[in-house]
């Protein structure tokens, strides 16, 4: 096999793995981005939480705030209350007590009063009658009368002017007593002093009023603030809940997006597979694929003539590797080879052309392999059709003359192992589990 025919197939096989290694970046990029936007949903969702739930905690410290004050108002109204009450009693106590006395005072006077008016009007009449009975002859003509008798009998020569002059003097002094109002005066001094009693009494009811409609409203007060804590309270568990809920369905339209992109992004993490076994049956018994990742070393042995087959490369590639350097060969033919993709691709061309045949055929093969494998479960085919579908324009898309040679030339600055070191990855690693599994 000529030196060129092996370069072409060498870097057919770089294209290929070129290939995959793209597709594993743009796969690492977008499962990035979904992450990158369920963390900022997520803390999106978080903050407008907290700070709604800081809002209300807030309002509700400041309604207790609001509520304690107002009760410090009505208990203070209250005690008020209680010793305006206790005072009115006790000036209801001795207003009642001043009103027994008074009116018991009252009758004394008054029917004292009447008594001494009655007295003297009596004594003025007998005073009168004493010299009508004995000088006007009202002896004679009453002297079967026997009330008159009784009230004049003793009337006579001797007594007659006793009696007048004692009955007009007694009368009008009486008359005169009762005029002058003594009971009456004793009367309206104690009534005063009632009355007094009574203002004091209507005065406390009053205070007593007032202060119990004042802690009448500051309890209403109070009751609206202990209302509105409780609201805010209610407001506050109703956020909580909102939140709860809010939060239970972002993690399940996030997890619902993951896994249409994880189902999106299958083919073409299968495709990749597919792509690798391809590139595996075709160039593996070329180079290993253990070696794969001295891929550049490879080319650049057999371009700068140090080898004249793959096997001498290999050869050199294991001096070097034993003697610690191959890292920096490697890296120095990575810069050869990105020089040489540039300026002898169009030399490679009608080689590598073959060479892209020869992977699209195997590719092919590939794909009849996995369509196959698919079509043996057949009460599976109608839910996998679509993935199918995809998974083989992925492929066509991949093993392409076009995509291949982009490939390379893109990636024509990355090493030969970091190529196949993202192959590796994208065949074992865990992340990669959901989306290279059928």
């Amino acid at each position: 096999m000529e030196k060129d025919i092996i370069i072409s197939r060498l870097y057919t096989l770089r294209a290929g793995l070129s290939v995959i290694s793209q597709e594993k970046r743009n796969i690492d990029r977008r499962l990035a981005e979904n992450e990158k936007n369920r963390a900022a949903q997520t803390k999106n969702l978080q903050d407008s939480q907290s700070g709604e739930e800081a809002r209300v905690n807030r309002a509700i410290a400041n309604a207790k705030k609001d509520h304690s004050e107002k009760k410090k108002k009505y208990d203070e109204c209250r005690v008020k209350y209680e010793e305006t009450r206790d005072i009115a009693e006790c000036s209801l106590s001795r207003a009642r007590r001043a009103d027994f006395s008074g009116r018991l005072k009252k009758s004394f006077g008054i029917i004292l009063g009447m008594l001494t008016s009655l007295l003297g009007v009596g004594l003025l009449i007998y005073g009168i009658m004493a010299p009508i009975w004995f000088f006007g002859g009202l002896k004679e003509k009453s002297v079967d009368n026997v009330v008159l008798n009784a009230l004049f009998g003793w009337v006579n020569d001797g007594t007659g002017p006793i009696a007048m002059w004692g009955g007009l003097i007694g009368g009008i002094g009486f008359i005169i007593l009762a005029l002058c109002g003594w009971c009456n005066g004793f009367f309206t001094d104690k009534f005063h002093a009632y009355t007094g009693h009574a203002k004091t009494l209507r005065a406390a009811r009053k205070r007593l009023d007032g202060e119990r409609q004042a802690m009448n409203t500051a309890k209403q007060t109070m009751d609206k603030a202990q209302a509105y804590v409780t609201k805010l309270e209610n407001e506050l568990r109703e956020v909580q809940e909102k939140g709860k809920r809010q939060a239970a369905a972002l993690n399940l339209s996030l997890t619902a997006g993951k896994a249409a992109l994880i189902e999106y992004l299958k083919p073409i993490g299968m495709a990749c597979i597919a792509l690798f076994d391809g590139l595996q049956a075709a160039f593996g018994q070329l180079v290993d694929v253990r070696d794969w990742g001295n891929l550049d070393y490879l080319i650049y042995s057999m371009e700068t003539g140090r080898a004249d087959s793959v096997k001498e490369a290999l050869q050199l590639a294991d001096r070097e590797e034993q003697t610690n350097r191959i890292l920096e060969a490697v890296a120095m033919a990575s810069a050869a080879i990105c020089r040489s993709i540039t300026a002898g691709l169009a030399r490679l061309q009608n080689d590598m052309r073959v060479c892209f045949a020869t992977l699209t055929n195997e590719m092919t093969r590939q794909n009849a392999i996995i369509m196959e494998g698919v079509a043996g479960v057949s009460e599976q085919v109608a839910n996998v059709s679509q993935n199918v579908a995809g998974l083989a324009g992925a492929i066509a898309e991949l093993s392409s003359e076009t995509r291949l040679s982009n490939a390379l030339l893109e990636e024509s600055n990355q090493t030969s192992s970091k190529l196949a070191d993202d192959v590796h990855q994208l065949r074992y690693y865990a992340d990669y589990a959901a989306i290279r599994s059928a």
